[in-house]
């Protein structure tokens, strides 16, 4: 599995410090400060100063993990190139036209779009909301300063409404709403809460059905430099590439 990533934060470079663990040979962000601070002299690893350039790398898969718009600009153009494509800025498939886009696109390419559980657990198991019929609500609650708040002290309600809103006023924050939404076919109930005492992300999942009740609270840690994402995330993409290749494949 030759891997690309688009987007060198967090994420990203989390990709590339176990890349011992599949094969990472190209990177490409569009801010080239990110890359030149990289330290790759002990791996193989390209450093595409534009996008061009990273879709002619012989790729099999590539992760974008930078934005809503790196999606909206980069994902058509790496389905056409026959690469699957793992998206961690769910946001952006709340656009049913970018959403049908791409999916037809890769169709059309004999390409996949994976989208990981990022933040969240038994996210398979919320699928059968597809299938049964019940009612599925998100509460995340987050310090002020990942939500833009920097100098608010307390506890608030930001934001409560669809998930398909929630994406556009908090593009960096609220992926969770956006795989919940895709996963159960659904555009959920979302409340935001911006609290001053909290030190992760925390989730609840609250869901009645007619197969019974499911309820989920999930605190995540934070990456230090970048209050805004979990390092849960991070991690589930790392479980994800690993798996596309194995022939047991375990609660999809």
């Amino acid at each position: 599995m030759r891997v690309g990533i688009i987007g060198c934060g967090s994420i990203g470079k989390t990709i590339i410090d176990n890349s011992n663990m599949f094969d990472v040979i190209a990177v490409y962000d569009k801010d080239y400060s990110k890359l030149s601070d990289l330290d790759l002299s002990s791996r193989s690893i390209k450093i595409c100063k534009t996008f061009d350039e990273f879709l002619r790398q012989d790729t099999d898969l590539v992760v974008e993990a930078a934005s809503q718009d790196a999606v909206r600009a980069y994902a058509t153009d790496v389905l056409k190139k026959r690469k699957s494509l793992v998206i961690l800025s769910v946001g952006a498939l709340m656009d049913e036209e970018l959403r049908t886009k791409l999916i037809r696109s890769a169709r059309e390419n004999n390409s996949c779009i994976y989208i990981p559980s990022g933040a969240i657990v038994g996210l398979d198991n919320l699928k059968v909301l597809r299938f049964a019929e019940g009612d599925i609500t998100l509460t995340t609650t987050k310090s002020p300063k990942s939500l833009g708040l920097k100098d608010f002290t307390g506890r608030k309600t930001v934001f409560k409404g669809k998930a398909s809103k929630a994406v556009k006023e908090f593009p960096y924050n609220i992926n969770v709403a956006a795989t919940l939404s895709l996963a159960t076919g659904k555009d959920i109930d979302v409340e935001i809460i911006a609290d001053s005492t909290v030190r992760g992300n925390i989730h609840q999942i609250r869901v009645n059905g007619v197969f019974g009740s499911i309820n989920i609270d999930i605190n995540n840690v934070t990456f230090p430099k970048n209050p805004k994402t979990s390092y849960l995330a991070a991690l589930s993409v790392l479980g994800l590439i690993k798996s596309i290749d194995e022939p047991l494949k375990v609660g999809l």
